[in-house]
């Protein structure tokens, strides 16, 4: 189990706790929420979930001309190689600037799904639930890169 801290103000607590349990009863036990505190904010983390379906990522994966498995390096390879073929400069078709948009928007979902796939919860019907953890050290390099 890997904890994970949010900030919540004091009058926001009985609502927090009624999210946390509609998340337990959806998931069935497989996620579990609970409020402690209070604990000091400088050594949060942050969990962000996104539920892919299925859908989502065969049509990910067919952009990528992947088959029906593919590593990170595969993948990465794929949207390498699909980069150069569509890249404007080197490909006059007007549909060329579209179909780079569509396969980097598939190389960033399939990448999340390799690299956050150990953290997914099954969703059911709704589809995997994947759950990318970031600390406060991710959070910081990455708002400082923004800033540059």
């Amino acid at each position: 189990m890997r904890p994970t801290a949010v900030l919540i103000d004091r009058s926001d607590e009985q609502r927090f706790d009624e999210a946390a349990e509609q998340i337990s009863r959806r998931y069935e036990g497989r996620l579990r929420l609970r409020r402690v505190g209070p604990l000091p904010p400088y050594s949060f983390a942050t969990a962000e979930t996104e539920t892919v379906g299925a859908d989502a990522l065969g049509a990910a994966r067919r952009a990528l001309e992947l088959g029906d498995s593919a590593s990170l390096v595969e993948i990465k390879a794929a949207y390498r190689r699909l980069l150069r073929a569509y890249h404007p400069d080197g490909n006059p078709d007007p549909e060329a600037p579209e179909r780079i948009k569509e396969i980097t928007a598939a190389y960033g979902r399939l990448e999340q799904y390799v690299l956050n796939f150990r953290h997914a919860l099954t969703a059911g019907a709704d589809g995997v639930a994947v759950v990318r953890i970031r600390s406060l050290a991710d959070l910081q390099a990455e708002t400082a890169a923004n800033a540059a």
